[in-house]
Parts: C-alpha cells; sequence; structure tokens
C-alpha cells in the first residue's frame, strides 16, 4: 500500500468512527453494542442493531471524553423478534451538542446496491473486549467511579457476492454478507481519550459488541485531483460466523423503512433518501 494509499485507508475509517459510539448494557456489562449517530430532518438517532434493545435494559452511549456517558433518550424503536435487525434510540435536539462529532447526514446513507458485486468496504465497531476500565475511584463505602477506555476495531474487507451467501437463515431482501478475516486486525483509539493512535495487526478479536457497527463503502471520487474522505453507509451489523469468515448486516432501507413508520413527518425525507434526492 502506497503512502497516499494508507493516508486515504485512515482518513475514511477515522470518519467512519466519528459516527459510531459504544452502547453500554448497564443492567448486564457482559452485553451492549454499537450505534451509528444519524441525523434525518430535525430527528437525532443512534441506529444500531434491535436486538441491542430487545432485552429493555438501560442503555448509555459512551461519548469517548473518559467516562462521560449519555442516556436520556426519548423514543426506542425496534422490529419485534429483531426480524429485520435493526433498531434506533433518539437523542433529543437540546441534548446533540454533547455528542462530540457530528451526526451522519443523510447523503451518506446509501439504501440500494447491487449486491452480485463484490465492494470494497470496512466495518468498524466496539468490541466488547476493547472496552476496559482504566482507573476505579473508591466514593463512600459503596461507591465507584470508573474511568473506560475504548478502542474501535475496523477491517478493511469486501463484500459477498449475493450467489456466495449462506443458505440458511438468510434474507434476500434485507441482509448484507462480507468477508471476515481472522487473522487481519487494526484498532484504533477513540478521539477525547487524550491517547495515541494507536494501530495493531494482530489476530482480530470477538466481535461481541460490533452489533449495530456499520459497513461503510468509500464513495467513488468525481474529481480524481481533488480526494476528500466521504464514507457512504450501507447496513448495520447483526452477526458474525468466525469460523465461515462473514459478518452479516441489515440494509439501511430497512432502518429507514423503521424510521418512517415512526415519523409521519419523515416520510418525505426518507423518500428522498430511498431515490437518491437527499442533496447527495
Amino acid at each position: 500500500m502506497s503512502q497516499d494509499e494508507r493516508f486515504r485507508d485512515k482518513a475514511i475509517t477515522r470518519q467512519a468512527v466519528d459516527y459510531t459510539y459504544r452502547l453500554l448494557d448497564e443492567d448486564d456489562l457482559t452485553q451492549g453494542g454499537t450505534a451509528v449517530a444519524i441525523k434525518i430532518g430535525s430527528h437525532y438517532f443512534l441506529a444500531t442493531a434491535a436486538h441491542t434493545l430487545a432485552s429493555r435494559h438501560h442503555l448509555s452511549v459512551h461519548l469517548k471524553r473518559k467516562s462521560l456517558t449519555y442516556s436520556k433518550f426519548i423514543k426506542r424503536e425496534f422490529y419485534p423478534d429483531n426480524a429485520p435487525d435493526v433498531g434506533f434510540l433518539e437523542v433529543p435536539q437540546e441534548d446533540v451538542s454533547r455528542f462530540p462529532h457530528c451526526f451522519l447526514d443523510v447523503k451518506q446513507i446509501l439504501p440500494a446496491f447491487d449486491r452480485n458485486l463484490v465492494l470494497p468496504v470496512r466495518v468498524v465497531g466496539f468490541p466488547g473486549e476493547y472496552l476496559q476500565i482504566v482507573e476505579e475511584e473508591q466514593i463512600g463505602p459503596n461507591g465507584v467511579i470508573q474511568t473506560r477506555a475504548i478502542h474501535a476495531f475496523h477491517q478493511v474487507t469486501q463484500t459477498i457476492p449475493q450467489s456466495k451467501w449462506p443458505t440458511n437463515k438468510r434474507n434476500d431482501e434485507s441482509d448484507v454478507y462480507v468477508e471476515f478475516r481472522k487473522d487481519v486486525a487494526v484498532s484504533l483509539d477513540s478521539p477525547g481519550l487524550d491517547m495515541p493512535l494507536r494501530e495493531t495487526a494482530d489476530t482480530a478479536p470477538q466481535l461481541q459488541g460490533m452489533s449495530g457497527g456499520g459497513i461503510w463503502l468509500e464513495a467513488e471520487v468525481a474529481n480524481k485531483e481533488i480526494w476528500r474522505a466521504d464514507a457512504r453507509l450501507l447496513a448495520l451489523q447483526s452477526s458474525y460466523h468466525k469460523s465461515e469468515g462473514w459478518i452479516k448486516g441489515t440494509s439501511m432501507a430497512k432502518l429507514l423503512d423503521l424510521i418512517k413508520e415512526c415519523y409521519p413527518d419523515l416520510e418525505q425525507a426518507v423518500a428522498d433518501i430511498m431515490k437518491g434526492d437527499s442533496g447527495a
């Protein structure tokens, strides 16, 4: 990989990581997941996998600033029985400024693409084993304040054409399959933690905690002389099979369908995204 290619790879990945947050299950610390921050109309969402929301446990999101978390969501919606496996939390407008990065613009959502093609993509999320407690402070006889550090995992990979998908429990309308390379891993320290950027090329982590993270495609560059990072969100991760070497996601079209059902005022905005008239 040339120096220019490495720069582009890091810039695209950093952009995807900026929109990505770790969901913490405060009732069961072995659970939780990943979410992508998205803005549609005047609404702000944390999009994730339905199964991360279905337990009705108390959830918070790590704000990437030491141990600051946020949990005052005003809406929590997901498909029953995790079919399709997508859902969202809504953040009130007055609290959006607490998030350290902007929310994904609709022009960066790609609800439709040719599933017969092999496309270069990257997966991004926060595996549970990359969540670390770096400091504990005793507060009174029974209280403890924990400082948590989170590390994002990403892997550059490619989509699997539909003709090669696993035959068991697949949904040709909503699923997206990508290759998972268990012998390749890159972790990035999340911004705002006062830690230097760290990259490691080790065996990939266990992927519990990645559910709800994005599957991203780098947009085509129209002007070859001027390049800018432009990641497009294809799908949200829902499951994986490490030994068979794949990660499954649910297309963004299914999330948009759910949002349209819940918010009549967003029906036109969703329709514009679906037909590519959102300003892309």
